[in-house]
């Protein structure tokens, strides 16, 4: 994904222009390239899925260093489910007396505004 966003600008940010032979590849790969991949694998190794997916939808400027992507990955939340009943809270009720107390606080506000609440 990030080579496809930022083309040869992110895999020459870790090239080094050696090729080495990879065990169970069938064609040479770059040392850097190589080193890089087995790094970031090992880095994000832990993350979930919804999380690498949150690194990747980041809005970067430049290629991002592992570490730099890493960190966008962490700052994904769970969204949170407001539907389930643990979560919410108790509808307020509307006594008397919380109508009376609203009107006279709309009353202040509408007489505080003056030529504004026309």
């Amino acid at each position: 994904m990030l080579h496809g966003r930022f083309g040869n600008a992110f895999l020459n940010k870790f090239a080094t222009g050696k090729l080495i032979t990879v065990q169970g590849q069938d064609h040479p790969r770059d040392m850097g390239v190589e080193t890089a991949m087995r790094t970031w694998a090992k880095q994000l190794g832990g993350m979930t899925p919804d999380q690498i997916a949150y690194g990747l939808g980041f809005d970067y400027d430049f290629p991002p260093s592992c570490d730099e992507f890493r960190l966008r990955c962490r700052e994904y939340r769970k969204p949170v489910v407001f539907g389930q009943a643990q979560l919410l809270l108790p509808k307020p009720k509307a006594t008397p007396e919380r109508k009376a107390e609203h009107h006279a606080n709309y009353a202040k506000l509408r007489e505080q505004l003056g030529w504004g609440a026309q």
